[in-house]
């Protein structure tokens, strides 16, 4: 089945002939179309996304975890592995997926994103995660959003105003 055909975790994984790869994208694209949520896909997300050598298969894989109920713990745990990631596209997949959930983990995630990646991509895709993110959660609403004005990436700093203003409102930002 699935597991078989995205194999991940051997030498052969970096150099996928270019056939094995979309192959191995589209599995994974299926799941998400699938949108039904089991165990066997669960591992399989699972090895993908903590042993995959392949980037964007890893980044395919936490799209998937889009389609998974929120109080899932087994997506929260792989969303925390995500985050860790050391490719920055994978990072900006795991952001794209937080921006859908407003629970305390995703505000946590993307905070922790916001705050500590060293990617100017990154950081602004983690903003407009939290962001979206406004009113899920009364502890701590936006000190981060508002850490992010003083970010060395222009597009951080205009993006965390804007992020200022809608959470807060307008009166929030002082020009």
């Amino acid at each position: 089945g699935f597991r078989r055909l995205i194999a991940v975790g051997t030498p052969a994984d970096t150099a996928l002939s270019e056939a094995a790869f979309v192959l191995r994208y589209r599995a994974l694209q299926a799941l998400a179309r699938i949108g039904v949520q089991s165990q066997a896909q669960t591992t399989l997300l699972k090895e993908v996304i903590t042993t995959g050598s392949d980037a964007v298969l890893r980044a395919a894989a936490v799209r998937v975890l889009a389609t998974f109920p929120v109080e899932d713990a087994a997506s929260k745990e792989l969303l925390r592995h995500a985050v860790a990631d050391a490719d920055p596209g994978v990072r900006i997949a795991t952001a794209g997926v937080l921006a859908q959930r407003k629970d305390a983990t995703a505000v946590q995630l993307s905070e922790h994103l916001l705050q500590s990646d060293r990617w100017p991509p990154v950081r602004r895709a983690s903003l407009v995660a939290r962001t979206s993110q406004c009113g899920a959660s009364n502890v701590g609403a936006v000190p981060a959003i508002r850490a992010a004005v003083s970010d060395e990436d222009e597009t951080v700093r205009r993006l965390a105003l804007t992020g200022l203003a809608r959470c807060e409102g307008a009166g929030a930002v002082e020009i």
